[in-house]
């Protein structure tokens, strides 16, 4: 297996999942209900460009920090102008969307320096941030015992690879009328690096990490998939009937329902609908 590299405090950074087994004795809970199963993410921990990592493309997302002035609804070209003026190494601007653009630059050196290069960014009043798939990789391991908050994971793994943050996932389980969140055996770990480590060690019990699989994006208001509500402009629809209502003023029992994809016998929204695994 190798050498195991101990990562503590803010030098690491993991995403992993919890199992519900409780028999780990020799680590107790010190972190509240409140805050146990809250997301855990290294304090101070900025993402950045390996000079030797080998990119093809270093790309910066730039966003407008004045809400009534969207990147979008800027010049073009006089964007293009300042963004060269004030930032070596520039090489393309890609448009992401109305709120943000992509800057390719020519060296990592580069596009690390663009994050902090408070002259541009403080007089266009932008911010800059590097994307999480261009520098970091997540993984999970199952079977975590569910007594363990995020941050007692991350104190407690060791790895070959520098960790940034802990997850565990959680269930929402329907109670009488009302939901409950439960905690999982599964947690990621995210790592500040392209690939994952093979395996990582949790008070000396080796659990092997595999690949995360991000859940379908669906947006919550048209129901469609490849985007989220935050910038859908599509009429809204019932994810229970597929009415052009919100779902809360439904009259049709959930048990009802009728899935607006694929006319199943569940919520638009379900898990089980065969047509979000085609997207």
């Amino acid at each position: 297996m190798g050498k195991r590299k101990r990562k503590k405090g803010k030098d690491g950074e993991e995403e992993s999942r919890q199992n519900t087994d409780s028999d780990n004795d020799s680590i107790s809970s010190t972190s509240t209900a409140a805050n146990k199963y809250e997301p855990f993410r290294v304090l101070n921990y900025t993402r950045s460009y390996p000079e030797n990592g080998g990119n093809f493309e270093y790309i910066v997302f730039f966003e407008s920090t004045d809400p009534g002035k969207p990147i979008g609804d800027r010049d073009m070209m006089g964007m293009s102008t300042s963004l060269k003026r004030y930032n070596k190494g520039v090489k393309q601007l890609v448009r992401i969307n109305k709120y943000k653009i992509g800057v390719i630059f020519e060296r990592a050196s580069f596009a690390n320096a663009a994050l902090t290069n408070t002259k541009y960014l403080d007089s266009y009043k932008m911010k800059a941030t590097i994307p999480a798939g261009a520098t970091e990789v997540t993984g999970v391991i199952s079977h975590v015992p569910i007594n363990l908050s995020n941050q007692e994971i991350y104190d407690t793994i060791s790895s070959t690879k520098h960790i940034v943050q802990i997850r565990r996932f959680m269930r929402r389980n329907k109670v009488d009328n009302d939901f409950q969140i439960t905690p999982t055996l599964t947690v990621s770990i995210t790592f500040s690096c392209p690939v994952l480590p093979e395996s990582i060690d949790l008070n000396s019990w080796r659990f092997d990490v595999k690949p995360y699989i991000p859940p379908v994006k669906q947006c919550l208001r048209c129901l469609r998939y490849g985007h989220i509500g935050k910038f859908c402009k599509n009429s809204e629809r019932c994810s229970v009937c597929g009415g052009n209502h919100n779902f809360k003023t439904c009259t049709i029992d959930t048990k009802d329902a009728t899935c607006l994809h694929c006319q199943g016998r569940h919520i638009a929204i379900s898990k089980e609908c065969p047509v979000k695994y085609k997207n």
